[in-house]
């Protein structure tokens, strides 16, 4: 495990912030593990901040990602951060888990994101 993660809580918003190397198995674990995260069962919101992190899916782990999601994250409205060079891969990512029925959206601005999170 090369990366690191920090799990915040604002308001009713979760923010997990993710700093480092990711790898394809590395993401696929913390989307499995998503759960074991959240502490306060009330919340559905939930801001990933992938900014400060290298590593992103291609189109086929994208698809192979949002189809392992577990059917609980549909449950939860969450808003992917990136840095404008790889937001192009990250909006992918969304209109694939989009398609399966998830409530993702990508963002490059912090306010953006917890501006949907907190209108939807």
């Amino acid at each position: 495990m090369s990366y690191k993660l920090a799990v915040n809580q604002k308001n009713k918003i979760l923010i997990v912030t993710l700093t480092g190397k990711l790898t394809k198995l590395d993401i696929f674990s913390l989307a499995l593990n998503a759960r074991s995260y959240i502490k306060d069962e009330s919340v559905r919101k939930v801001i990933v901040d992938l900014r400060e992190c290298a590593g992103r899916l291609n189109l086929f782990d994208s698809l192979d990602l949002a189809g392992s999601y577990p059917e609980y994250l549909k449950e939860f409205q969450i808003a992917i951060l990136d840095i404008e060079e790889n937001i192009e891969k990250s909006r992918m990512h969304e209109k694939i888990a989009h398609n399966r029925g998830f409530s993702i959206v990508c963002f490059t601005k912090q306010e953006d994101a917890e501006a949907w999170l907190e209108n939807n």
